[in-house]
């Protein structure tokens, strides 16, 4: 039955792909063969959960929580209907936000000529946050394009009498401007590159 379904809708089919490519390209697989393991939880017992975690809320988030007992990781939040939408929006604010200001500014030492010396320094009073830029960092170009319209959805989200306002409107121009850069020559993305490896950029 799965395997039908995908065979009907092309989005189940697609993927993207962008190494060693100009710009990114969504490719439509005419096959797809949809592996498929079983499990016997006919014993009983507590079923272990795996994947990403889904956080649901509203008046049938308690039938979607359902889902844990097949493995699905679901967490129903207590609230209103969209306590779940403010949490994504709240973690991605942090989390990509925080991936924009540190790579605009990895960039602007690169430009000024202190790349070395901030490296330095963050490995010595912020190794932790290195270590995660140096994990993220260097996917973020590729995925800048996808970012736009979702730090754009977050300003409206903080609300435009909030000084953050500003703040995601600005990241949202920033990941624009990186998917531009990724799509074209790459000189900034070799730069945050070449700044996450401590080396000159080419």
């Amino acid at each position: 039955a799965w395997q039908e379904v995908i065979g009907r809708h092309p989005a189940l089919r697609t993927s993207f792909q962008w190494e060693g490519l100009e710009k990114p390209l969504q490719v439509v697989h005419r096959i797809v063969t949809v592996p498929i393991e079983h499990h016997d939880w006919t014993a009983g017992g507590e079923v272990t959960l795996a994947g990403p975690r889904f956080y649901a809320s509203g008046p049938a988030a308690a039938q979607f929580a359902a889902l844990r007992q097949y493995g699905l990781d679901v967490r129903v939040l207590e609230g209103p209907a969209d306590a779940a939408s403010a949490l994504k929006m709240s973690y991605a604010g942090i989390t990509k936000g925080t991936q924009a200001v540190g790579a605009a500014m990895m960039l602007a030492a690169k430009r000024a000529g202190s790349a070395g010396a901030l490296y330095d320094e963050l490995a010595y009073s912020q190794d932790a946050a290195l270590k995660q830029f140096k994990q993220q960092l260097p996917m973020m170009p590729a995925k800048a394009y996808r970012w736009v319209a979702e730090m754009q959805e977050i300003a409206g989200f903080v609300g435009e009498g909030s000084a953050a306002h500003e703040l995601y409107e600005a990241a949202a121009h920033f990941y624009a401007r990186m998917a531009e850069d990724f799509a074209a020559d790459k000189e900034d993305t070799a730069a945050l590159d070449a700044f996450l490896k401590n080396a000159p950029a080419k």
